[in-house]
């Protein structure tokens, strides 16, 4: 799968596509069977702009909003704002970027989804 997100062909346009179906695949695969199969978005539309979070998470009492970027670059606008009007304690960035954090978002790279889960 990494093979694929990072390739540089262009005929691979779709590769924020396969990250997230990637992703939703994991997330299915490593939470409770109770829940599973239940994925959860956010997309907010106003006048002029949109935000959307790819995949929410719930942990404990918290709900956890998960981005999903099938590079190294990318904005964390629509994290952010659903963080602040959540009041969500922090967020996920799952991409090809190695472990991180900027400020209260956490990095991780598309292959640790699972450590997500469990922690």
């Amino acid at each position: 799968m990494s093979d694929v997100i990072s390739a540089q062909n262009i005929d691979l346009i779709n590769k924020g596509n396969l990250a997230e179906l990637f992703t939703g695949i994991e997330i299915l695969k490593n939470i409770d069977s109770g829940i599973r199969d239940q994925l959860y978005y956010w997309h907010k539309e106003k006048r002029g702009s949109m935000a959307e979070v790819d995949y929410l998470l719930q942990k404990d009492n918290q709900i956890i909003p998960i981005e999903v970027k099938s590079g190294i670059k990318g904005r964390m606008q629509s994290i952010r704002i659903f963080m602040n009007e959540h009041n969500s304690p922090y967020g996920i960035r799952l991409s090809l970027e190695n472990f991180s954090r900027q400020g209260n978002v956490y990095i991780y790279p598309l292959y640790a989804i699972a450590n997500i889960i469990r922690e």
